[in-house]
């Protein structure tokens, strides 16, 4: 996600396989509360959730997720698709490296 280092690519924070599961659990209407527009994953099994997938612009579509990246009870990244495309390309992180 993003350029950077001499023109190496930077990992993603967030894995394809946790955006795929958010936005399949969005598409299968697993909705939180019957709210139609959040949804929320526990990807790993430990019972909480680590994983929260949001449509803010109301099109139907998860743009922004927000997770807790390793596991620790935190929420620390944010990622958002900012155009619309289906690539989150705007990503902030608060964990520590």
């Amino acid at each position: 996600m993003g350029e950077g280092n001499g023109g190496k690519k930077n990992d993603p924070v967030i894995t394809n396989e946790r955006l795929k599961k958010v936005k399949d659990a969005f598409k299968e209407g697993k909705f939180d509360s019957g709210s139609g527009d959040t949804v929320s994953l526990d990807t790993n099994g430990d019972g909480m959730v680590d994983t929260v997938g949001v449509d803010m612009s109301g099109d139907g579509e998860i743009d922004t997720v927000v997770v807790d990246t390793n596991h620790d009870g935190r929420l620390d990244t944010i990622a958002e698709d900012t155009t619309g495309d289906g690539v989150f390309d705007s990503q902030l992180s608060t964990r520590k490296k």
